[in-house]
Order: structure tokens, then sequence, then C-alpha cells
């Protein structure tokens, strides 16, 4: 199909027509760049040429509204709220849209409406998103021919190339092109014992007690971890807390070589599955059984060469190579963010098309989970003693992911952030605080420098958080900086994220083991992490004038806590799992749990979403909704708030003190505007696939035998 520019030519009796669809209740369109108002904008205008167009439905988007827009022989290309579909069609498609489909709104996807008003300099790098990938070589050899413009990379719906100003005019202008926005690939870097301890996150507890005895250990289970390579380079001599467990490794960033001259990518690996092997055991990751799959990104400059397109990263370490099993965890410490350069302030918090890639992968294959660090902008630039807001990562605003925020660790460092970061944490407390430790050996706290959200939309952000401070790990021996010893410590969410994904590979052993799950989805994962999270509320610097942590939970300063790995594995109480439940647009799942007086309570829902559609502003597509019914009666619903939420693919209520009695649980699907492939619905259409995780924690902290199980009732699919 050829697509054609828009002319922007108004007639009389499309003007007339445009007005005759317009609906006067109709919501509003919002995207990144406007907001379409449909009772007063002119919809039609400008006549029906092929090419990409914007058609609302009168109400809820259906799925017969959505077959009703497919029979016309348009290809729908994404969602926008409210209500509202980008699709690509012909001429003769959009006639049949206009006078067969019911519709309060349909006009042209204008070039202003594929990316965010921004000015740019000469040679920054972009991306361009194409609608259909066969038009992609056409689109890059176009972009080459411009005047002062070089095509990078071209892959699939991508093309990453050199823009001038004038050029994004004149690209944004092409039929051909979904989305257009500041490249991050560019300008990707890594985010530079205890944290195993019941204190922090309580690990310890699941491992074997004894020799012999049964515990978690993370065997079975593969970590794939793509950062900056391991050690030395040769599987035979190896750093010995890694040797014997490194199933596959990929040089990406120096083809033939993937050690590790920067340190970062072995202090990683050791946090998710060091054995201990040259500390006696006193130095372990999490799943110190688990296997690794190594990706390694850093280039021959220490630059991070991580692929453009990051399907590429994932399906390569998800697949499996023969009798070689793939990974099903994910982790990375690296992103984009504040220090990269005068630009990349603007990119924290923001959905970039890493984001909608990620999404996507995870959407189509739900058993993949990925892990990001929320990077280590957050700064107190106002001087006001407390870290603002707005500073996470931009791959860490992901739905699909475990974003993970760090919190400081028990050791203390003998520095403050004032010393070190003299700029970014001018006030006190932060400025004297010792980055290591509790200030004055008080409550635990979070690391200053931890990314925090919310993401531009309002969605909460970090899922979780774990110990990013003075975290001791295996040290590269090829390291160009003069260290001695197998060990070191390093700061950083960095950190964080790879005990996070050793605490992943545990539950996912848990859940095959103890739980008959053969395959589990993330969202089962991820929803057991977040329903063991404990809180560190109100901070280490108290409620008052300083605070740094909210009530509410979950925040966008902690997420849902510090995560436990005991209390998500019902060491301290009784788990139920659901997992991979599949529900349709309009139906509700139904459940019960019982509790005694004073027990807490957490409930969790998570699902993989679709994958955004980048001119959207505000990401959630397919809207799943929780509500908890206490036993008197009184209706609960998630994330702290007074009604259902409308923007998160992660809801949880969790209760302090429980009435005595049955709590009711409810699941339903509001919409599913992008239904998820019939092969992984077991074959029903217009539905998708959701985890529940329900705990229930005794007021007297010890695990008890439950009064019963967790009880479906109907409704459940």
């Amino acid at each position: 199909m050829q697509l054609m520019p828009y002319a922007g030519v108004v007639s009389a009796a499309l003007l007339a027509g445009a007005l005759a669809g317009c609906c006067a209740d109709a919501a509003e369109i919002k995207l990144r760049a406007r907001t379409i108002y449909p009772a007063k904008e002119i919809a039609c205008a400008g006549g029906f040429q092929a090419g990409a167009w914007i058609v609302q439905s009168p109400g809820e988007a259906t799925a017969e509204w959505r077959e009703s827009l497919l029979a016309t022989g348009a290809r729908i290309h994404g969602y926008l709220p409210e209500n509202a579909f980008l699709v690509v069609a012909d001429a003769d498609s959009l006639g049949h849209i206009a006078e067969s489909v019911p519709h309060s709104y349909l006009g042209p996807y204008l070039p202003s409406d594929k990316r965010v008003a921004r000015g740019a300099e000469p040679n920054r790098e972009f991306l361009v998103v194409v609608f259909d990938e066969s038009r992609r070589a056409e689109v890059a050899g176009r972009i080459h021919e411009i005047d002062g413009c070089q095509v990078i990379f071209d892959a699939g719906e991508i093309v990453r190339a050199r823009l001038t100003p004038t050029a994004l005019d004149i690209v944004a202008s092409w039929d051909e092109v979904a989305w257009m926005d500041l490249s991050v690939v560019n300008i990707s870097r890594p985010m530079c014992d205890r944290a195993c301890s019941t204190e922090s996150m309580d690990a310890d507890r699941v491992w074997p007690q004894l020799d012999g005895a049964e515990g978690l250990t993370g065997r079975g289970q593969v970590v794939a971890v793509a950062d900056t390579g391991l050690d030395n380079g040769d599987l035979a001599t190896l750093h010995e807390d890694l040797r014997g467990r490194v199933s596959r490794v990929y040089a990406i960033g120096r083809p033939g070589d993937w050690s590790d001259f920067i340190g970062h990518g072995t202090h990683i690996c050791g946090s998710v599955m060091g054995n201990g092997a040259m500390s006696g055991g006193r130095v372990k990751g999490l799943a110190y059984g688990a296997t690794l799959i190594m990706q390694s990104l850093c280039g021959a400059n220490g630059e991070t060469a991580r692929p453009t397109d990051l399907a590429d990263l994932f399906r390569q370490a998800y697949t499996n190579e023969g009798d070689v099993a793939g990974a099903k965890i994910h982790c990375n410490s690296w992103g984009s963010g504040r220090d990269d350069d005068a630009d990349g302030a603007e990119l924290l918090g923001a959905y970039v098309e890493d984001c909608r890639v990620i999404d996507r992968f995870c959407f189509e294959h739900p058993d993949f989970l990925v892990l990001f660090a929320s990077g280590n902008d957050a700064a107190d630039c106002d001087g006001d003693g407390i870290v603002d807001l707005d500073s996470l990562n931009s791959q860490a605003t992901a739905k699909n992911i475990i974003a993970v925020g760090g919190a400081e660790s028990v050791r203390p460092a003998g520095h403050s952030y004032g010393k070190i970061y003299p700029s970014r944490y001018p006030s006190e407390p932060i400025a004297g605080d010792d980055i290591g430790a509790p200030r004055n050996g008080g409550t635990r706290g979070m690391a200053a420098f931890s990314g925090r959200g919310p993401c531009d939309d309002g969605r909460i952000k970090p899922d979780v958080i774990a110990p990013a401070t003075m975290i001791c790990a295996p040290r590269s021996s090829v390291m160009r900086r003069p260290l001695k010893g197998p060990y070191h410590f390093k700061n950083g969410t960095s950190m964080a994220a790879p005990l996070v994904a050793g605490a992943a590979a545990l539950v996912r052993e848990w859940l095959l083991r103890d739980c008959g799950i053969g395959n589990p989805d993330a969202a089962t994962i991820k929803a057991a992490l977040i329903a063991g999270a404990k809180s560190l509320v109100p901070g280490q610097y108290g409620e008052e004038r300083w605070r740094e942590i909210p009530d509410n939970s979950p925040n966008p300063v902690e997420g849902w806590g510090m995560v436990d790995v005991a209390r998500s594995v019902g060491i301290d109480g009784r788990m139920s799992v659901y997992d991979a439940n599949v529900i349709a647009e309009g139906e509700k799942s139904s459940f019960a749990i019982m509790a005694n007086g004073g027990d807490s309570l957490s409930i969790v829902l998570a699902y993989a979403d679709a994958p955004a559609e980048m001119a959207a502003a505000s990401q959630l597509v397919n809207d799943l909704d929780l509500c908890v019914v206490s036993p008197s009666g009184k209706r609960i619903f998630p994330n702290s708030l007074d009604g259902p939420d409308r923007l998160n693919n992660v809801e949880g209520v969790k209760i302090a003190l429980a009435e005595d009695g049955v709590y009711g649980i409810e699941v339903s699907a509001r919409a599913i505007r992008v239904p998820m492939a019939q092969q992984l619905t077991g074959g029903r259409r217009n539905a998708t696939r959701y985890s529940l995780v329900a705990a229930v924690f005794p007021k007297s902290g010890l695990h008890t035998t439950p009064k019963s199980a967790l009880l479906t009732e109907a409704g459940r699919n």
C-alpha cells in the first residue's frame, strides 16, 4: 500500500459528516503532543487519503467494535487513551469506517503527533520507528539522502540515525513513520554478603541450614546478565565463585573478548549467583546454585555497546541452544539518565522506544522476567534536604519489568553523600549522612542516589528496592584499577538489581518445586516478590521535616518496599498462588482467603500488559482491576486508592491488621484493548492472562497451618 502525505484540505461535505460523527460525551484522546477533544475538533478533515488515522469508539472499545474496525481492512497499530486506536488504512477502508463503524472521532495522525516537541542539535541520534517493517529499508535510504544525516543502524521496525533539526520535520512528515525520539542507545551506561541477611533481604533463612538439608539455592534456574563482561574471559580459569556454572557467553561489545576490565559485570554476576568459594562461603550471591548466561556489552573503550533493538538481546538469552537451556530471568544494571549529556535529564521517567520493545517481548514471552536498575540520578536539586522525585532511568519505566531501586546497607562506608557528590546533596541531613549505613545508627532508609518515580504518566516505579551501598562481591582479575583480593565493594542501584534477580531465581525455584507450577509466568514471580516486600517507611530521617518515604504503599520512592525472600516463599506465613489465569474482557474471577484478627494480608495482582503506543500520553493498555472485600463488607481498592487503578499493571492491597474472617478477592477485566496471542490463552480470543498471589502473615510472625487455602468461587476461568 502506497502511503500518501496528509494534504490538510477540508471539504464542506466532509466537514458536515465529521461534525455529525462527533460525540459531545466522547472522552478526550490524550497524546503526548496534544489532547484531542472529539466534540470540538473536525474529524475526517482533508479527505480519506491512505495513511495513519486515529479512530475513537463512542464508548468502551470492546472486542466487537475492534473486530468491526478490522473488518474494513484497516490494520490496528496500537491503543491510544481513551478508547481510540491508531490505524493504518487505505482510502476505501477509511470510507467504510466512516460509513459503517460507530465512532466519535476519525482524524489523521499528524506529523506533529509523532514526536515530543523539543529542539535538537546537529549530530544527535534519533530512533525512527516505522509502521511496517517492509518499508524500513526505504525509509533508511531516504534519510541517508538528506544532507547532514547519517544512518547508524536499521533492522526490524527501527532506523537509528543522526538527524539535523530540519530533517526532524522532514522525516516526521513521511507516512511510513510511526514515531521518532531521541535515541538512548548510544548513551547507556553501567550503574555502579550482608544484603542476604535477615535484617536485609532475608535470603539466608531460605538457604539450606545444614549440609544436605532442603533449601532454596536457585538450582536449575538460568539467569542472564547483560553487562561489562566476566572476569578474565576464560571459562577454565574464571573467578572460583563463578567457575563451572556459566553455560553460555556472548561477546557483543568486543567480538571474541568477553573479559571484564571494568569490573562491573563480575560484581553483578557474583551478587546473583556467586557461591563464596574464595571466602569460605561468607560472600555469596542469593541464588548461588543457579546457572549464568553472560552477555558482554563492553566496548573497546569501556562504552556500553548494547544492541539497538533490545529484543535481539533478550531473544539471544531466552532461546535454548540444543540441550543448553535459555534464561527465564534477565538482569540489567545499565541505562540512560541525567549524567549522559545536557539532554539526558528530559529522558528521566520517560517511556522511550526501549520500553515499548521490552514490553512487547515480555507480552509475547510471559515466562521471561526482565529486571532493570532504577538508576543513580536522584538528587536534591533545590537544596531542601529531601531527594527530589522524577529521576528514573528511562528503561526502568517499562511496564512488564521489575524496576529495582536502592536502599542503604548496614555497613558504614566512612564517607558521606555531600563529600562525594557536593553539588547533588548540598544540604543536611543528606550531605553529612554516611552512604553505607543508616543515619546515626537509626532505622534503614533509601540510598540518596536511587532513581525515584513516578513515571511521566504517573505509574509507580520502582517496583521494589534492595541494598545498594557497600555491597561486597567478586572482583574481576583483569580490572584496570589496581585493587587486591578476590572481592571488592561497590555502590549503586546496579548492585541492587542483581540481588533481586537472585531473589527471583529463588522464588522461581520455589514455584516449580513446592507449588508444582511447571513454567511460572514472570508476573507470578513479580507478584510474589511484591507480596513479601516490606516498607522502610518513614526512612532514616524520621517523620517530620526531612521524611523521605511517604506512608502510602506503593510510592515512587521505594515502590512496594524491600524484597524479603523468606516472606515471598511463605516462611513467615502462607502463600496462595494462581499462575497464568486466563480472563476475557468483561469477565470477573472471585477468590476468598481467611484471616485471623490481627494478621497482616498482602494480595497482589500482576500481569504482562501490551506495549504502549509511543504517541500515547499514558501507557496502560489492558486494564485489569483488583478489589478486596473485608469480612465486614468494606470494599478495599488497590495501591492506596479510593477507586480502581487506571494506570498500573501491578495492583496490590496490603492490610496491616486484618479483621477475623473471610476476605473476598475480585479480579475483573475492565478492558482488553490488545489481546494476548491465542496460543498463550488456551485458544481464547480477546483475552489475556494474569497472576495473583495472596499472603497471610500471622500476627505471631511464625508460620502456622492455614485455616483454609485460597478458595475458588464462581467466575474463575
